[in-house]
């Protein structure tokens, strides 16, 4: 499937973070330059799916958007914590903390560990609490 931006299709978006973004923020990574656009956006889409799981306060801007954001919680669009532009930052700093998490967990081609006798399978993504943190002020309590 491809990447869709949910700031600027929001009838169809899949994402909050654009790959431009990404290739951005992971320079350093040399994980995330070997994969390939397709990986990046199926790992990018995970991330933005996984953020949109949560129940938030407020209503979708749109009640046709794909996914949980843009959001109205009722302030006023420039409000440095619920504006649209302060929803776009959390969103993408959620998705890259994501992102660099699982970089960071897993190896290109990697699905076990072991160590000693023991092992450890890989079984998809994980949300770490970087990434949590990043849209706490949108959870609704």
């Amino acid at each position: 499937m491809p990447l869709a931006y949910a700031f600027d299709t929001p009838a169809t978006g899949n994402s909050y973070c654009t790959v431009a973004d990404a290739d951005n923020a992971l320079i350093w990574s040399e994980k995330w330059k070997l994969m390939s656009t397709d990986e990046k956006e199926a790992w990018i889409i995970a991330a933005s799916a996984q953020a949109a799981r949560r129940p938030f306060f407020g209503k979708k801007s749109d009640p046709l958007n794909a996914m949980q954001f843009p959001r109205n919680f009722g302030t006023p669009a420039t409000d440095r914590v619920f504006g649209a532009e302060a929803q776009r930052r959390k969103l993408l700093n959620y998705c890259l903390a994501f992102l660099e998490y699982n970089l960071n967990r897993i190896g290109i081609g990697v699905t076990s560990y072991a160590i000693g006798d023991e092992s450890i399978r890989h079984e998809g993504l994980i949300e770490p609490n970087q990434a949590r943190m990043a849209l706490w002020d949108y959870w609704n309590a």
